[in-house]
């Protein structure tokens, strides 16, 4: 369901939580008023808005929407033997064992789709872990960004820092010094307003890939926590952001592990919609 609203005279300096609270006194819950506007289902003057302390002004025009309720999406087991298991974990899940069944190796961002690997042992988690941390695992991340690049392919290679926090939010960015963060990426094809690429990160910080796209002046679609405009009006439901491979030696067995995750429907869709394509 989707309401708008002006803000009146009388509400204005409201912060919009309780503004929109104060249109629905019998429900929904604040609970779901604040899913609404964590999901990018609000927009204030046109714009999504994701903080629920956003100031109001007088004039403002607040749209929100109520996503309807859908079935939990599968977690689907790409790969399995007696101490691992690699999962295509779909977008809104978090990266916590219990809701993936198993011991994290590494972490996917909650909006972040893809392939995530799991221990099933204490000794082969801290053994994957290593190889992550000696950067023997090999990562491939699809990402659908705004704007056109001029060059093609490319290394990001600089310091990361957490910035500050919003409302439970880590805000990283580039600094002088701080966590060494490189980025390889290769545009795999231009749009009109919009490109597909392929991110192989070097090392694992928050929100590299986010953060990395965002300061080229490339925020990945759907991601109004790294991007403040957008030239591209496609109206992602989250940031377009896929773990679509992972390839490392399997530490027991020594055999080359290669695992792939489809890319999900909301991708395909985003991929679709702006006439781009992706042949693997």
């Amino acid at each position: 369901m989707n309401y708008r609203y002006d803000v009146s005279l009388r509400e204005k300096g409201m912060k919009l939580l309780p503004f929109l609270k104060s249109k629905f006194p019998d429900g929904p819950s604040v609970k779901a008023i604040k899913r609404a506007i964590d999901g990018k289902g609000c927009r204030v003057n046109g714009k999504v808005e994701t903080f629920s302390t956003h100031p109001l002004r007088a004039g403002d025009k607040v749209e929100v929407t109520f996503a309807v309720a859908t079935a939990t999406l599968p977690i689907l087991t790409l790969y399995e033997d007696d101490v691992l298991k690699i999962c295509n974990k779909p977008a809104g899940v978090v990266s916590e064992n219990k809701a993936l069944g198993g011991l994290l190796v590494h972490r996917l961002d909650k909006d972040t789709s893809g392939v995530i690997v799991l221990a099933k042992t204490k000794a082969m988690q801290e053994k994957m872990k290593d190889l992550f941390f000696k950067r023997e695992v090999e990562k491939v991340y699809l990402a659908i960004v705004d704007d056109i690049f001029r060059k093609m392919e490319g290394v990001v290679d600089n310091f990361l820092t957490k910035k500050h926090s919003y409302e439970g939010q880590s805000i990283w960015g580039s600094y002088i010094k701080g966590l060494s963060a490189i980025t390889q990426w290769k545009c795999l094809q231009n749009s009109k307003e919009s490109a597909l690429v392929e991110c192989r990160p070097q090392t694992g910080r928050t929100h590299q890939i986010r953060v990395h796209m965002s300061e080229m002046g490339h925020p990945i679609l759907g991601d109004h926590q790294y991007g403040k405009t957008f030239r591209c009006p496609y109206p992602a439901k989250r940031h377009m952001l896929h773990a679509y491979s992972v390839s490392f030696v399997h530490p027991i067995s020594n055999k080359k592990v290669t695992v792939k995750a489809s890319l999900p429907q909301d991708f395909q869709d985003a991929l679709k919609t702006l006439r781009m394509d992706f042949v693997p």
